[in-house]
C-alpha cells in the first residue's frame, strides 16, 4: 500500500483543524451547565459552542473529501496530536 504523504500545509491545516476541534471540546464543556438558561448571555454562549462545533466537523470533513488518498496519514497525524493534547 503506498503511503500518501502530505504537504506541510496540509499537516498544517490538520493540525489548525485538531487544535480547533480540542478548542471546540472544551467550549462546549464550559457551556454545558449553561443548557437550558434562558437569559439571553447563556443562550448566546451555547449557540457560538454550537456553532464553533459544527464549523469543526465540515471543517474536518473537507479535509478528509478533499484528500481521501492521505486519508490514512490524516488519521495517524490526528492520533499524533491527540496523544500531544
Amino acid at each position: 500500500m503506498t503511503q500518501a504523504v502530505m504537504s506541510e500545509m496540509e499537516r498544517n491545516e490538520v493540525l489548525d483543524v485538531m487544535i480547533a476541534n480540542e478548542q471546540s471540546g472544551k467550549l462546549s464543556d464550559a457551556v454545558e451547565g449553561l443548557r437550558g438558561d434562558e437569559r439571553e448571555f447563556a443562550t448566546s454562549l451555547c449557540a457560538y459552542a454550537d456553532d464553533f462545533a459544527i464549523q469543526t466537523r465540515q471543517r474536518v470533513r473537507r479535509i478528509i473529501h478533499q484528500h481521501p488518498e492521505a486519508y490514512p496519514a490524516i488519521l495517524s497525524l490526528l492520533r499524533t496530536v491527540l496523544k500531544w493534547i
